[in-house]
């Protein structure tokens, strides 16, 4: 009977034990999906905030001058607005689904994003190479992510400069560079937006999926931004 009584107390003793363990983690599930989330809002919103910000103050100063760039940047800001929008909405359904990602033409999606980057104005060079038709979605997005961020970047620190986008994929790894010069118009306020999530949000995603990030400035004053994905 005591050593019935024994077993007895070691295993509610157990059982506990697991249960403080169980919270725990799933305390921690729910901060890394916060977290998760923060850095997920954070690259829709600063990136399209950026993008309006710039069409706005080059609408403003053209308005007097040349209505019809004006109207340019006003379309443009209303594409943010709503590109925006619709990030957001994926953001959502993405939440409400299991997490798995499908395989294959990924990268389509950075082409877009480009793409928006150049309609804005901005002077942005893309290079693909290697065979990226295999690439995973969870990959290409966090491709989209970087090239996302070195924008964004660009924008808030180095308004007016070249910006160079080079995407790079073999059988083992894809790699991402996205390189800008230094700043050659006035900045537009952005330099303190979002200084919270940016590099070390993106550095902590890529160590998600296995990643890594490196980052600092060139010897003429821009900035380079590299991330390795493994396949």
């Amino acid at each position: 009977m005591r050593s019935r009584t024994q077993l007895a107390a070691e295993l509610a003793a157990r059982a506990q034990e697991l249960e403080r363990e169980q919270k725990a983690y799933a305390r921690e599930a729910v901060r890394y999906e916060r977290a998760r989330i923060a850095r997920d809002l954070h690259d829709i919103v600063a990136h399209n905030l950026s993008m309006i910000v710039i069409q706005a103050g080059a609408g403003r100063r053209a308005l007097t001058t040349s209505p019809a760039t004006a109207a340019d940047s006003l379309a443009h800001i209303e594409g943010g607005a709503q590109q925006a929008e619709l990030e957001i909405e994926s953001l959502i359904e993405l939440l409400g689904r299991d997490g798995s990602h499908a395989e294959g033409g990924g990268l389509q999606m950075l082409d877009e994003l480009v793409r928006r980057a150049a309609a804005t104005g901005l002077s942005v060079t893309y290079r693909l190479s290697g065979t990226h038709d295999t690439v995973p979605l969870e990959l290409a997005q966090a491709a989209y992510h970087v090239i996302q961020e070195g924008i964004t970047n660009a924008l808030k620190h180095a308004p007016g400069a070249p910006i160079t986008v080079a995407v790079h994929t073999s059988a083992s790894r894809l790699t991402i560079t996205v390189e800008n010069g230094p700043p050659s118009d006035a900045g537009a306020g952005l330099q303190d937006a979002g200084a919270s999530y940016g590099i070390d949000g993106l550095r902590r995603r890529l160590r998600d999926t296995g990643g890594l990030l490196r980052a600092g400035p060139r010897a003429d004053g821009g900035w380079r931004l590299e991330a390795e994905l493994r396949q």
